[in-house]
């Protein structure tokens, strides 16, 4: 036989753990502190257009002025990840900040990110909708497409 007090009705239960990290909606959908930041002189073309792709991002709403430095760091090490994908130990870095700064869905996952709800909501075009129905399998006529 169990030993100790039953558990409250679920009326009466207080949780005195708050969730810690609650999921956070992105403020803006891209980067919201003026236009877009220069990317470093003399990367690929491919890094280049990761640069304005990460920018474009729902999830650069997170980002800070003070974080430019950073993501100039970043784009770098992708740059030579891009131009030597056998870069092993420098391809395990990038994969350590891209997760940190929510680039990579596992960083958005850790950091509780969510794209704007505004963004998040869309209604199908009801032409697009599949209607089914249900048939009765002793009907021996064929279903009408």
């Amino acid at each position: 036989m169990p030993v100790g007090r039953k558990p409250k009705d679920p009326g009466q239960r207080r949780n005195r753990h708050p969730l810690k990290y609650a999921q956070q909606e992105a403020p803006a959908s891209g980067w919201r502190h003026g236009p877009v930041p220069d990317p470093p002189e003399g990367l690929t073309p491919a890094s280049e257009e990761a640069w304005r792709l990460w920018f474009g991002a729902w999830w650069a709403g997170f980002y800070e002025v003070a974080d430019v430095p950073l993501l100039r760091l970043i784009i770098g090490l992708f740059d030579v990840v891009e131009r030597n994908p056998d870069n092993v130990k420098v391809a395990a870095e990038l994969r350590l900040w891209l997760d940190r700064y929510g680039i990579t869905p596992k960083g958005r996952q850790d950091l509780r990110w969510q794209p704007p709800k505004a963004e998040a909501r869309s209604t199908p075009d009801p032409s697009s909708v599949r209607v089914l129905r249900v048939v009765d399998p002793q009907d021996k006529e064929t279903p009408s497409a």
